[in-house]
């Protein structure tokens, strides 16, 4: 697994707060140059951050969780 150092989690009044490394264009599958390996290790990287970031929530009693981006996720 990749490190992602963008990846941060903090709890603050009751809230878990947490950031997700997505990249570039169509988190970095549909650029001009798009790295596929890249995506994939990242990706992994991310759900497993996600899935942990949600253990810490309740394990401190968290009334939300607040996820931060900002890549555009091309909705």
């Amino acid at each position: 697994m990749i490190p992602c150092v963008e990846n941060r989690r903090w709890s603050v009044g009751g809230v878990t707060y947490a950031t997700l490394n997505v990249s570039g264009s169509c988190n970095n599958l549909c650029d001009t140059a798009p790295d596929a390996a890249e995506f994939f290790a990242r990706n992994h990287a991310d759900i497993v951050w996600l899935q942990e970031t949600f253990d810490e929530a309740v394990a401190r009693g968290s009334a939300a969780v607040m996820l931060i981006s900002q890549a555009n996720p091309g909705f």
